[in-house]
């Protein structure tokens, strides 16, 4: 087998495992001793046990702290707002712990406190300018299993409404410094959110292992972290939601969906998730998750009848094998794939777009600005809008 080239890029300092939380308090003062927290405002800091435990540690050190809460997917005005309001603090570092909201506000306050500058300039498609790179260091702790956002480059920022848009900030030096991953984080998290961050999780592993600019190291890890989540991914939600075990397979598998797409780019799930959250309040997840079933379906379809694209059928068989270990018929391996989907749809309760208000002319539109990314299957903008309309 002979390994085609590839060149990485990849985080630069990850704490992994059950107490590895504790480990903060010792690792500011590197840094300095005044300190941005960012937290989402349901989450890590009303939990008094995690809050008590690190105001405790940072009163200890003579830490100088800031808390700013964060609430929905980060928007350029939020952002903007952020950094205005700490323009005259001084702040040595940024300590995100949350979900990817939280973290992709993290690594755009950080950038932005450098730039001076409202962040919309530097957002891919939109912006004038090139980001310099210069940050105020930044700790990314994830408190959710979801998007991955503690190892990679960029952050994405929202501006919803009719001309709206979600797009990245993306530097190579924007991946945080320290990426914190303690499972014990993820006991907390709501099943609803938890739910649509695994749906996320899932489908980034799974688009980045089919992309076209996937590589040997991405598909390893990917389906070896899929490996690892089959007969977790359901119980980590729901039966085993309070057990560490089970969350740690999901803290492990969502840090390495972040690493593959940060590397591999993903598909058509993602090229419409994007264009759907700047133009509605739909969380991400939502969107990556009640189209998981849909746009797999097509693809299978597409592939079992032209029998053009041998390489992403066996990916698709590799990881329908994961799911149905006794069987050797390609189709049944691959129906199967699809049933545990959409049974995946059914216990998580995954709304549908009519549930946020959705019509088809809306979906049209979606379809119409949306893209493929690196799909190994580019479907038409009319191929786009009859997966959309099927879960209407």
């Amino acid at each position: 087998m002979y390994i085609t080239d590839f060149s990485l890029n990849l985080p630069q300092n990850i704490l992994f495992g059950k107490n590895s939380f504790k480990k903060l308090p010792a690792l500011i003062p590197k840094y300095g001793k005044n300190v941005l927290i960012l937290t989402g405002k349901k989450s890590f800091f009303q939990t008094i046990h995690w809050r008590n435990k690190l105001k405790n540690q940072l009163e200890k050190g003579n830490i100088q702290f800031i808390h700013q809460t964060v609430s929905g997917e980060p928007t350029v005005s939020d952002i903007d707002q952020k950094v205005i309001e700490l323009d005259k603090t001084p702040i040595d570092l940024v300590i995100s712990i949350g979900g990817g909201s939280v973290m992709d506000t993290g690594k755009a306050v950080s950038a932005m406190l450098k730039e001076k500058k409202s962040i919309i300039h530097f957002l891919e498609g939109v912006g004038d300018r090139e980001p310099s790179g210069d940050k105020v260091p930044h700790i990314a702790i994830p408190t959710t299993a979801g998007t991955g956002s503690e190892v990679t480059k960029n952050a994405v920022i929202s501006q919803v409404g009719e001309q709206g848009f979600k797009k990245s900030l993306r530097h190579d030096h924007y991946i945080p410094d320290i990426a914190i991953i303690d499972p014990e984080l993820y006991l907390n998290c709501p099943l609803s959110i938890a739910a649509s961050c695994g749906m996320d999780m899932f489908s980034q592993l799974l688009e980045s292992y089919l992309s076209i600019k996937g590589n040997y190291f991405t598909d390893n890890l990917a389906e070896n972290a899929i490996r690892l989540i089959v007969d977790a991914f359901i119980p980590s939600i729901t039966t085993h939601a309070d057990q560490v075990e089970y969350k740690s397979k999901m803290a492990y598998a969502t840090m390495i969906s972040g690493i593959t797409l940060a590397n591999a780019g993903l598909g058509s799930i993602h090229g419409i998730a994007g264009i759907m959250g700047g133009f509605f309040l739909i969380p991400h997840g939502v969107i990556c998750g009640t189209l998981l079933g849909e746009v797999n379906s097509a693809m299978i379809d597409i592939l079992l009848d032209k029998r053009d694209d041998p390489v992403t059928l066996q990916k698709y068989l590799a990881i329908g094998k994961l799911f149905s270990q006794n069987s050797e018929d390609e189709k049944e391996i691959l129906s199967n794939l699809l049933k545990v989907f959409e049974n995946w749809l059914k216990v998580l309760d995954m709304p549908r777009f009519s549930q946020y208000g959705l019509t088809e002319d809306d979906l049209k539109k979606v379809a119409e600005k949306s893209s493929n990314k690196n799909n190994p299957i580019q479907f038409s903008n009319d191929e786009l809008f009859q997966l959309l309309k099927k879960r209407l």
